[in-house]
């Protein structure tokens, strides 16, 4: 990594270029109604923690418990088995890094997603 340094008249600046995200999370669609993508993006082999939290940070699932995963692009599915509609958060979480997104899942106001009617 390669720094500057510039004298000013009254102090120093230096500048380090901003470090490099090893990971990413992006959800699509969000918000979702039945099943959205969960799309992870790691530039390295990864030991991977993925939760689902409520809003009140209780965890109500481990979708990747210490999972080692290769470097690339890797999509998991979230459905809604055990989510009833609302603001959720997703955790992802390396050796190294952690990362929090929301996710807002629809509800379908008491409808049975099979219903024709």
């Amino acid at each position: 990594m390669q720094t500057s340094e510039t004298e000013l008249s009254n102090f120093k600046l230096t500048t380090t270029p901003p470090i490099a995200e090893t990971i990413s999370l992006k959800i699509q669609p969000n918000p979702f109604r039945y099943q959205t993508t969960l799309v992870l993006n790691l530039s390295t082999l990864e030991k991977v923690n993925l939760r689902v939290f409520d809003q009140s940070g209780r965890m109500l699932k481990s979708l990747l418990k210490d999972e080692v995963l290769p470097a690339g692009k890797h999509e998991i599915a979230l459905t809604d088995e055990f989510l009833l509609g609302g603001l959720f958060y997703i955790s992802l979480q390396t050796e190294t890094e952690h990362l929090m997104k929301k996710v807002i899942m629809i509800s379908d106001g008491g409808f049975n997603k099979d219903d024709d009617d």
